[in-house]
């Protein structure tokens, strides 16, 4: 067992990316969005000559992809964080409710195992 954990200690981050909370969904994020910025940039301007109006449409892409995958992590991440605390509150007011209720079970436990005095 020691050696397991040891083993998923050593592994590198950019490694254990199926792992890491959002990166998936912000991965496809941002490989669509350098597709769409990129495409976008190169039908707007594709006069000649073709190689800078490439090249700049290629520098437009990976800026954003950047850009998406970073926005997109963020809100992953931000909504991740809001679940947490509403999990975080429902658990509590459910604790609140089993310990009210098993109060209330033992109260009428006691109150009909104590013999009445008719």
């Amino acid at each position: 067992m020691e050696e397991e954990e040891l083993e998923k200690r050593k592994k590198k981050w950019y490694l254990d990316v199926e792992n890491t909370p959002c990166a998936r969904d912000a991965l496809v994020h941002g490989i669509a969005g350098s597709l769409v910025i990129g495409a976008l940039y190169f039908m707007k301007s594709s006069k000649p000559p073709l190689n800078d109006v490439v090249r700049r449409s290629c520098d437009f892409a990976v800026g954003g992809f950047a850009l998406t995958s970073l926005i997109s992590w963020e809100l992953c991440r931000v909504n991740r964080a809001k679940e947490r605390a509403e999990i975080k509150s429902t658990v509590t007011i459910l604790n609140k409710v089993t310990e009210m209720r098993r109060k209330e079970l033992e109260e009428k436990k006691r109150t009909s195992d104590a013999p009445s005095n008719s």
